[in-house]
Formats: structure tokens, sequence, C-alpha cells
């Protein structure tokens, strides 16, 4: 039941996903859900996640959010910085 609940909230973001400046062949929408399941992986709480993704910026990739850099094309950076704090190599 919980993760069905969750899927709602996370449908609303990713319908909000800004798609028109993305220069990355991989549509926005999916980047913006790549981020976030990776992020989920660091914290499990889908709110939590998505507040992160959407508030927080990442001082190592030019003080943008992780949804600005999806935006801009750049998942592959969030991606790669995500999994180096996942595999312990970033605080």
């Amino acid at each position: 039941m919980r993760a069905t609940s969750s899927i709602r909230p996370a449908a609303a973001i990713l319908r909000s996903v800004p798609t028109a400046r993305s220069t990355s062949p991989v549509p926005a929408r999916t980047a913006a859900l790549a981020v976030l399941e990776a992020a989920a992986e660091l914290e499990p709480a889908l709110a939590e996640a998505v507040a992160w993704y959407l508030l927080v910026p990442i001082a190592e990739l030019d003080q943008l959010t992780a949804g600005e850099l999806v935006a801009q094309g750049r998942e592959a950076a969030v991606l790669a910085f995500l999994r180096a704090v996942i595999d312990g190599r970033r605080g």
C-alpha cells in the first residue's frame, strides 16, 4: 500500500519537470525519475527526496539543484554525484 501512495506525488513531480531546455538525449522525465530513484537510496522518504531534488543546491555542481541540472540535460553529473555519495567517496 505504501508504495502505491508514494507513486501519486512522484507522478505529479514528474509531470512538472521542464523539458524544453534539456539538451540530453534522455527525456527529462526519464532523467528526473532516474535521479529521484538514486536519491531514494540515500533518502527513502519520497517527500524528502523530492525536496532535495527541487530545493537543495549542490555545491560541487555550480550551486544548482538536481532539478535545475536535469532541466539542463546534466543528469549524468547528478547521478555521478549521488553514486559517489552512496559509495562513500563524498560526505
